[in-house]
């Protein structure tokens, strides 16, 4: 049993494609969201912070 595309149009078929692409995009984008990849993320932000207050941007 083959798949052919002929009983569904194409414009449908990219159409679905698009979406379901889009969809796993943003699952993923919002599912990463979640995840703190280093544990020293407030360490980090407070390094930045004072090496921009101090005015040590070199």
């Amino acid at each position: 049993m083959s798949f052919t595309t002929k009983s569904i149009p194409n414009k449908t078929l990219i159409r679905v494609m698009y979406i379901f692409v889009i969809i796993v995009a943003l699952c993923s984008y919002f599912y990463g969201l979640q995840i703190d990849v280093t544990r020293d993320a407030g360490k980090y932000a407070t390094v930045a912070k004072e090496t921009f207050q101090n005015g040590e941007l070199h």
